[in-house]
């Protein structure tokens, strides 16, 4: 696969190869830097084992373009133009652009969106934080319960919940408990959610350290501006 990116001011392409066995999860994500470890230092959420170093195609500060290429088939592209960028930022420097569904086209301003504040501005290897397509998590069956098997093997590394709230603005509050709530990890506290919101947790304490296997307890609390108080809580097999 091929990378190809278009400078507007040098009038030039620059291309970049994906090595051909280059393997990837289903449903996840695929990080491309020139720099893996500062990458991670910025975004410690960044799963490891999804993110390349690659000679990327350099980007304009301004505007430019990317797209994917198959052979000699064209599967995606995509433009940039920092004027897309909320209007009420003061500055874009360290903030991504995301597209708000990835079914949309990545040609028109209206289907792009500033990274968020919940994000830190950026999401690398994960769902962008303001990815509208996926069905929210407070309609999904609360009988589910979340396996994960933190060892790094790619599959069900971490838990990964997805918040789109039936009103802007809540307040969240989401942490990990044991069965007999002992609290294990604090995940949100007081978190606005301005549209979608990830949540997600690695297998570890407050202290960074691997917590033991079994079942533990995702406790969402949920305060809309209006007063409204959602609780949601789901099972989840650490294993």
């Amino acid at each position: 696969m091929l990378l190809r990116a278009h400078d507007p001011e040098k009038g030039i392409y620059i291309d970049a190869g994906i090595a051909r066995n280059t393997m990837l999860a289903p449903d996840s994500f695929l990080v491309l830097t020139p720099d893996r470890e500062t990458l991670q230092q910025a975004y410690p959420a960044t799963p490891v084992y999804n993110c390349l170093n690659t000679a990327l195609p350099a980007f304009n500060r301004n505007r430019g373009s990317l797209s994917l290429w198959l052979g000699g088939e064209l599967i995606d592209s995509i433009v940039f133009d920092a004027a897309w960028h909320h209007p009420f930022l003061s500055g874009v420097r360290g903030i991504s652009l995301e597209k708000t569904a990835s079914a949309l086209s990545g040609l028109e301003a209206k289907n792009w969106h500033s990274g968020t504040s919940e994000s830190n501005y950026a999401s690398p290897g994960l769902a962008n934080a303001i990815l509208r397509e996926g069905k929210s998590y407070v309609a999904k069956k609360k009988t589910d319960m979340i396996r994960i098997s933190p060892d790094g093997d790619g599959v069900d590394d971490y838990l990964a919940v997805y918040l789109e709230p039936r009103v802007v603005n809540n307040l969240c509050n989401a942490a990990i408990f044991t069965l007999h709530g002992r609290p294990v990890r604090r995940l949100a506290n007081r978190q606005v959610i301005s549209s979608g919101f990830n949540l997600r947790w690695d297998g570890e304490d407050e202290q960074g350290q691997r917590v033991g296997n079994g079942i533990y307890v995702l406790r969402i609390e949920l305060f809309s501006p209006q007063g409204g108080q959602e609780i949601i809580k789901k099972a989840c097999l650490l294993w």
